[in-house]
């Protein structure tokens, strides 16, 4: 009888990495009268990494939910005093969008729990992380040309973990952009 035998490559890879995203898994936009808009979105991704000499496997996940209200009025006409008394065509734009994104991280390590099951101890769970995060956006821009636009918004996030090191925070912050642009 022959011997198969297959060659092994010094260049072997340690660890194998394997990330999955679907960004929208689903997905759903809504155009009403008057300039109302709505989006609704689900995204879903995911990222296995399996490491040979650590004889662990590392999992982490995310399943996040964002909705998205808009309201947009071309050719708004707004006195500008220093003008004359003309009047210039501008545009609104106000929209408020809010995200929730639940994160899992878990490690396993298969050398600790292939020794318990020697020794007839119970496996241990693996070590399972969890947070929330939930973010709040109002933003309203302001169009008067092509060459001159506003935009001011205000962002809350909150993190809320789980046997995390990553401690429960919230932020607020707030933005206001005044842009021109100059072209011959």
């Amino acid at each position: 009888g022959s011997v198969f035998q297959v060659p092994v490559d010094a260049r072997q890879s340690e660890s194998v990495r394997l990330n999955e995203r679907f960004q929208p898994l689903v997905g759903f936009n809504m155009t009403l009268r008057g300039g109302i808009q709505a989006d609704i979105n689900f995204t879903r991704s995911r990222a296995l990494a399996l490491s040979v000499a650590g004889a662990n496997i590392s999992e982490s996940s995310t399943d996040e939910v964002s909705v998205r209200l808009s309201f947009s009025k071309t050719g708004l006409r707004i006195p500008i005093p220093f003008l004359n008394r003309r009047r210039i065509n501008n545009n609104v734009r106000m929209s408020l969008t809010f995200s929730s994104a639940d994160n899992t991280d878990q490690r396993i390590n298969f050398r600790d729990d292939f020794e318990r099951a020697i020794v007839g101890e119970e496996l241990a769970p693996g070590n399972a992380q969890a947070s929330t995060r939930i973010t709040l956006e109002p933003r309203i821009s302001y169009t008067i040309s092509s060459q001159v636009t506003a935009d001011l918004f205000v962002r809350y996030t909150s993190l809320e973990s789980e046997g995390s090191q990553i401690p429960s925070t919230s932020t607020l912050n707030g933005g206001f952009n005044f842009r021109v642009s100059f072209s011959n």
